[in-house]
Order: structure tokens, then sequence, then C-alpha cells
């Protein structure tokens, strides 16, 4: 948050109240709704090589449970989900496995 308030010229603090005044939480909770929109795109069209696990480390989450539960708030479904409905709309074949998604995260 210093590096950010050095480079704009302007307070920390005034960079929490301009954040907490639009609606927008903290930037911390704003860059982690940026993060799980990514996350969603990235699941939403996915390769033979997507997983949900390999998503949430591409988009810096670390803790696998608590992006499947942030996920799910932010986008109203489990990230497993997102991914298989992607696969069955896109019509890859590991969408007709029961186990395609075996990193699926509840």
């Amino acid at each position: 948050m210093e590096k950010i308030a050095r480079i704009t010229s302007v307070s920390a603090r005034s960079i929490f109240r301009e954040f907490s005044e639009t609606g927008r939480g903290s930037p911390g909770q704003f860059a982690k709704r940026v993060r799980l929109r990514r996350a969603s795109e990235l699941l939403g069209k996915p390769d033979a090589r997507t997983s949900v696990v390999s998503v949430a480390f591409k988009c810096g989450f670390g803790n696998l449970g608590r992006f499947a539960s942030d996920y799910r708030r932010e986008m109203g479904e489990l990230p497993s989900e997102t991914l298989r409905k992607a696969r069955q709309r896109l019509g890859h074949p590991a969408a007709d496995r029961p186990d395609a998604d075996s990193t699926r995260l509840s």
C-alpha cells in the first residue's frame, strides 16, 4: 500500500478512505474480487489441462479452501461447478466423466 501511495502521491489513509467511500471495501477486498473474477474467466474458458487448483494458484490464492469459499460467495457457485459447466458447454470429453475434476473443492 505504501508503494501505491508513493506512486500516486496520495497517503495510504486517503486511498483506504476513497475505497471505503465509494463502496468498494478495502483495497485488499477490491483486489480479491478482481482475482476471483479472473479465476471465473479462466474456469469459464478451460482447456484440457485446466483445473481448479491450477487456476487458484495462477490467480494468487494459496489456501484452496478459502479460495472455494470466497469464490462461491462472489460467484454464487463453487469453482468446480463453473469448470464443469464450461466443459459441458464446450463439449470437452472430460465433462462426461464423474471424476472429471479430481481436484474438486467444496
